[in-house]
């Protein structure tokens, strides 16, 4: 179960009643680590709870600045749609139905809206489930083995509602686990990092994954992400360079690391 940090948080009142708030939170790390949860259930998450995160916005203030493109921000916004971005959303805007890259925000047409520089990790539409450990995170990491500066983990454990809750918990093969990480040390670059619980039909998977910073883009497809017979996937976008690298490691195809 995931315990809940403890944590400043705060609201930005929103200009429509029917819009769910941003909700403001500071990942800064003390002793080296740091953890928060801007959505989080376990076995007494409510149905009402799970409604005000629906769609929701987070605003997490970062201890160092993730660029993407041209653009540089201490602050990140994050949506329960599979969105990280750099730009303050407008909340009255929907997130839904995604489509694809690039989305210039000014001009949506009635479909789904990004903010200018975003992050599409898995962008469709996400939920959290009643009674499960269904979460949105951000971990601070000092820096390890595999990774030897101080990054971030940014993180989306939720159901995809497009497809039925059947097998184990949280949401069976509609489970969807996907996160972010954004090294100190290498402005300009990111990695996705998509796990998979249980055996999945690859081609029942959809969605939209990549980055965009107005009318720049990057993208990803998403056959290139959920593949047969993988545990898990990473994959390496640089958009200094403008690159996009599977770099799944050996251990995600079955293989040894070795």
């Amino acid at each position: 179960m995931l315990l809940r940090s403890a944590v400043f948080v705060s609201l930005i009142t929103a200009a429509s009643c029917a819009a769910v708030p941003i909700r403001k939170l500071t990942a800064r790390p003390v002793n080296n680590t740091a953890s928060l949860w801007p959505w989080v259930g376990d076995e007494h998450t409510t149905e009402s709870y799970v409604a005000t995160t629906d769609d929701a916005w987070a605003m997490v203030e970062l201890d160092f600045p993730v660029t993407l493109f041209n653009k540089t921000s201490r602050v990140v916004y994050l949506n329960m749609n599979g969105i990280l971005s750099l730009d303050e959303p407008n909340i009255d805007v929907p997130t839904l139905p995604e489509q694809p890259l690039p989305v210039d925000p000014a001009r949506c047409n009635g479909k789904g809206c990004l903010p200018g520089t975003s992050v599409a990790l898995l962008w469709k539409d996400l939920a959290m489930r009643p009674k499960t450990d269904n979460s949105v995170y951000v971990l601070y990491d000092p820096g390890h083995e595999g990774l030897q500066m101080p990054h971030y983990h940014i993180g989306w454990y939720l159901c995809d509602k497009a497809v039925a809750y059947i097998g184990k918990s949280p949401c069976g093969k509609a489970t969807r686990f996907f996160q972010a990480i954004i090294p100190k040390d290498i402005p300009g670059t990111l990695f996705l990092f998509h796990t998979f619980f249980e055996i999945i039909d690859a081609d029942q998977v959809t969605g939209v994954v990549g980055l965009q910073s107005y009318p720049d883009y990057l993208s990803v497809p998403i056959r290139d992400i959920y593949r047969s017979g993988r545990a898990c996937t990473q994959t390496t976008i640089d958009t200094v360079a403008r690159t996009v690298k599977d770099s799944t490691p050996n251990w995600c195809l079955g293989k040894d690391s070795s």
